[in-house]
């Protein structure tokens, strides 16, 4: 075959096939960018490209969720979550995420569900624990366990976002225990002290509602002392 001919043979072959080089990599990349500007209809195409050059691709697969969860479309959200599941079955992000998804929708109990799921990944055993004692459970991210920290999710995190529907589901002893939990942890001190505040309040104990507002006031939180105003006169 003369060189001519091999270019010719060449050219065929990338027009019938686009000629398309770039790698699933490329793609992720370049999806970033638009993601980045806000662009999110045009990245879920790049990410869909980069999927179709690896089936396996777990950051495709988390990426277009959270373009999807940007677009306010959390039922294509959850799909793409659990596309990544079926790659990575405990995957922890994935889980949280779809739990967060589910509480966008109203559905606050199986956020639960999904939070439990993501909780188990790190160890943690679900007991229906409701003492409002703080739990022990193994934060892998935080010990170095895991190498991506992209798809963990820190456990006090886990636990403050199921309270939050438990709260909504008017399981108010066990949105109590999840928020009790992240005071133990010193995380979201404030918010903690006024959602066990309002667990208190709505479980009809207002005294010990209002103590809990005094020290998310004592915090600098003006949330907090405007329900004081409104609930403890």
């Amino acid at each position: 075959m003369t060189i001519r001919s091999l270019i010719i043979f060449l050219t065929i072959i990338c027009l019938t096939t686009s000629c398309n080089l770039k790698s699933a990599d490329d793609y992720l990349l370049e999806s970033n960018k638009l993601a980045d500007n806000g662009k999110y209809k045009e990245a879920i195409e790049l990410l869909d490209k980069a999927i179709q050059k690896n089936p396996k691709y777990r950051e495709a697969f988390l990426n277009k969720g959270l373009c999807h969860e940007n677009l306010k479309d959390f039922n294509s959200a959850i799909l793409d979550y659990k596309g990544l599941l079926k790659i990575d079955p405990k995957n922890t992000t994935a889980f949280y995420n779809i739990g967060t998804c589910k509480y966008d929708l109203n559905l606050f109990q199986e956020a639960v569900e999904y939070y439990n799921k993501a909780l188990e990944t790190k160890g943690y055993s679900i007991d229906s624990n409701t003492s409002g004692k703080p739990s022990i459970t193994i934060d892998w991210n935080k010990n170095g366990i895991i190498e991506d920290a992209k798809f963990d999710i820190e456990s006090n995190q886990l636990f403050y976002q199921r309270g939050l529907a438990y709260y909504q589901l008017n399981k108010f002893r066990s949105a109590y225990a999840d928020f009790n939990n992240c005071l133990a942890q010193n995380y979201y001190v404030t918010d903690c002290h006024y959602m066990i505040a309002l667990c208190y309040i709505e479980s009809g104990n207002k005294e010990k509602g209002c103590i809990e507002l005094d020290k998310a006031i004592a915090l600098g939180d003006t949330l907090s002392l405007r329900k004081k105003q409104e609930v403890c006169k």
